[in-house]
C-alpha cells in the first residue's frame, strides 16, 4: 500500500450519517491497523463498527479505498451482537 498510515492519523474520514459524529483515521487504526494494512492490497476495504450510544447504537459500515478515503457508508439500526 502506498499510503503511510502514520501520516495524517487525525485526518477526518467521514461523518456518520446516523448520528453526525465525526470519524477520524486514528479511531480506526487504533483497533484495526494491522488488519487494514493486510487488506489494503486490494482495491477496497469494508469495515463495520458498532457506533453511537444507547439507545441510538447502530452499525456503521465504511467502504475505504487503498488511499484510506471513504468511498461510501451504510448504516444499520438493526444490530445483533452474538458472542459464542
Amino acid at each position: 500500500m502506498e499510503c503511510d498510515h502514520e501520516q495524517g492519523k487525525t485526518r477526518l474520514l467521514t461523518t456518520c450519517p446516523a448520528c453526525q459524529k465525526k470519524i477520524f483515521l486514528n479511531q480506526i487504526l487504533q483497533v484495526e491497523s494491522k488488519k487494514l494494512k493486510e487488506e489494503s492490497a486490494g482495491s477496497m476495504i469494508t469495515l463495520t463498527m458498532i457506533h453511537g450510544t444507547k439507545p441510538n447504537r447502530h452499525a456503521l459500515t465504511l467502504f475505504i479505498d487503498n488511499n484510506m478515503k471513504v468511498r461510501g457508508t451504510q448504516v444499520s439500526s438493526a444490530v445483533i451482537v452474538s458472542r459464542k
